[in-house]
């Protein structure tokens, strides 16, 4: 019996999580530059993206659900203007180098394929 016949449940929210678009990006983002703002975040992911990009709704969606599982950390500072940063947490770090695995994986085998 493998891992995750075991944990039907825990792997799919796990997949279904990550699977979402512009999760994987948020955390690779945060990964890179540490703490950001939602506007640097939306502009990061933007700047990348060559099609329509992401929207402020499913981006403060994105967050919200990565920040519920534990993956993201929320600050809010109470300023005028009200400012917000996230970063990753430590649940958040420690799925980096299985992003990098996946990454990787795919990188071979989407080739192969091609």
């Amino acid at each position: 019996m493998n891992q995750l016949s075991g944990n039907e449940g825990e792997h799919r929210k796990v997949f279904s999580l990550l699977g979402e678009k512009w999760s994987t990006e948020c955390i690779l983002l945060l990964e890179q530059y540490g703490k950001l703002r939602f506007n640097e975040l939306l502009r990061k992911i933007n700047d990348q993206e060559r099609g329509t990009g992401v929207s402020k709704k499913m981006l403060a969606a994105r967050l919200r659900a990565l920040e519920e599982e534990g993956l993201l950390l929320r600050e809010s500072f109470h300023e005028m203007p009200p400012r917000v940063e996230y970063q990753l947490t430590h649940a958040g770090k420690s799925i980096l180098p299985l992003l990098e695995e996946v990454m990787t994986w795919a990188r071979v085998n989407m080739q192969a394929s091609r």
